[in-house]
């Protein structure tokens, strides 16, 4: 009966804090929106991933008009690119690379306006932003690019990520270096579920 008494306490303390278990480091990962912003939506995706596509296009302006710019939510890129993909992972890597130059999100936005993912057509889109390809071109097999990526993929899987797009709602920490997660939203779901989801979370603030 002790045992019985013992275990269910522990299940009632578990689903009472599920989200302090459930943190996520953006250091240094591709950035949008008002810094100050206390609402945080982090993007897991693959440039390769039609869902994804699907979202740049379709929700992700309307995300940036009621929530980005108006200074509530601040987006957050992580790559999960999934193996089944062949060229996300070499387009990750060139996105990065772009953003390192500050471009990421034009990058990012040229390579699903193309869909083209040979080594030239990543040299191409470098060149229609005016990179410096001598940069570009050295950070393209840069390790700290590619474990930079892994690292992202380790955080996904660790939050339980499997496909994408997948997002993680997050607020910030004071004095933290990692935010708390509050929700996922799986999937390319349409404007309406973030709005419902992100205005729930700023409600409570």
């Amino acid at each position: 009966m002790i045992w019985r008494s013992a275990m269910a306490l522990l299940a009632v303390l578990v689903l009472a804090v599920p989200c302090e278990a459930r943190k996520v480091s953006v250091a240094d990962d591709p950035v949008q929106g008002d810094e100050a912003a206390p609402l945080v939506l982090v993007e897991f995706g693959d440039l390769q991933c039609p869902a994804c596509l699907g979202y740049a296009t379709k929700t992700l302006p309307a995300v940036e008009a009621a929530y980005v710019k108006t200074g509530k939510v601040k987006l957050v890129y992580l790559d999960f690119p999934l193996d089944m993909h062949t060229s996300a992972f070499d387009a990750a890597i060139a996105a990065q690379c772009a953003g390192r130059q500050g471009r990421f999100w034009e990058y990012h936005d040229l390579i699903f306006q193309h869909l083209l993912y040979r080594p030239a057509d990543f040299a191409r889109y470098a060149d229609m932003l005016g990179l410096d390809r001598t940069a570009f071109d050295a950070c393209l097999d840069d390790p700290a690019v590619l474990e930079g990526i892994r690292q992202d993929v380790r955080q996904a899987r660790s939050l339980g990520v499997n496909s994408t797009p997948t997002f993680a709602l997050a607020r910030p920490r004071p004095g933290k270096d990692k935010l708390q997660v509050l929700e996922l939203i799986r999937g390319a779901k349409p404007f309406e579920t973030f709005k419902a989801e992100i205005d729930a979370h700023l409600d409570k603030d």
